[in-house]
C-alpha cells in the first residue's frame, strides 16, 4: 500500500523493485518474453523472475516473497486465486520412427496401452493422469522423469511417449533427434494458465503490471491465443 501510495505521485511512472515469479515448466516458453515486455512498458521498475515449483507457490505468496505468479491454475489453496489468461492444449509426443508419426491425431484409448515417460512434477503428474482417468483408461507408466527435456529426449529415444501442454518452436531434443507433436482428440486439457496473487487482496500496481505482461505476451494483438497455437 505504502508502495502504491508513492507511485500515486506520479500515476504515469512505475518505479522501484518487483518480486514475481514463473511456474517453472512455463518459464522457458514463457519467462523471457514476459521479462521483455515489462522492461518495455516499465523501464525503471526492478523486475526479477523466480522460477517457482507448484508446492512453493503459496508459500512464497502468503509469505509476501513474491507479490504474483504466473503459472498454472491448479488449486493452491484458499488463501490463492488465479486470474486464468488462457488454456494451454494437449499434445502426444512420438519419435520420428514411431507407427503413430503418420497419424494426424490420436486418441488417449490408442495410447493407454503404449509406454507413457511420464513427466513426474508435483501437481503437474496429477493433471496428466486424470486425463486418463476421466477417460476411463489407465496408462502404462514405462518411465518418470522430472524435467521437461530428459522425458522429450526419451521420447525422441523411442522408449515409449508422453502427454505434453507446452511446445517449444522447434521438434528437436538436446540430443539432435526430432519429435513429432499429435493433437489429441477427443480430450480437452482443462489446464490454464494465468496470475497467481493472495486472494482478497488486490494486486499493487507493480505486480499488475506484471500481470498485464503476462496478458500481452500470451493473447498478442493479432488475436492468435494460445489455444489456437
Amino acid at each position: 500500500s505504502a508502495d502504491d501510495a508513492v507511485s500515486c505521485l506520479r500515476p504515469d511512472h512505475l518505479s522501484g523493485p518487483l518480486d514475481v515469479g514463473c511456474f517453472t515448466t512455463l518459464a522457458p516458453f514463457w519467462l523471457p518474453g514476459i521479462l521483455e515486455e515489462i522492461q518495455r512498458t516499465c523501464p525503471d521498475v526492478e523486475c526479477t523472475i523466480h522460477e517457482v515449483t507448484a508446492t512453493e507457490i503459496e508459500t512464497r505468496l502468503n509469505q509476501r516473497k513474491l507479490d504474483a505468479v504466473f503459472t498454472y491454475a491448479f488449486d493452491y489453496g484458499r488463501g490463492i486465486d488465479v486470474d486464468v489468461l488462457a488454456e494451454a492444449p494437449v499434445y502426444a509426443a512420438v519419435a520420428e520412427n514411431s507407427p503413430l508419426a503418420a497419424r494426424s491425431a490420436v486418441t488417449l484409448a490408442e495410447l493407454a496401452d503404449q509406454p507413457l515417460i511420464l513427466l513426474d512434477m508435483d501437481k503437474s503428474t496429477n493433471y496428466f493422469l486424470s486425463l486418463f482417468r476421466d477417460a476411463g483408461l489407465q496408462p502404462h507408466i514405462q518411465q518418470r522423469f522430472g524435467s521437461f527435456e530428459v522425458v522429450r529426449s526419451m521420447v525422441a529415444r523411442g522408449h515409449g511417449y508422453t502427454i505434453l501442454n507446452q511446445r517449444p518452436a522447434h521438434s528437436l531434443t538436446n540430443d539432435g533427434l526430432s519429435l513429432v507433436a499429435l493433437p489429441v482428440t477427443g480430450v480437452r486439457s482443462h489446464l490454464l494458465m494465468g496470475v497467481a496473487h493472495r486472494s482478497g487482496e488486490k494486486l499493487n500496481r507493480k505486480a499488475q503490471a506484471f500481470a498485464d505482461a503476462c496478458r500481452a505476451v500470451l493473447l498478442p494483438e493479432d488475436g492468435l491465443s494460445v489455444s489456437d497455437m
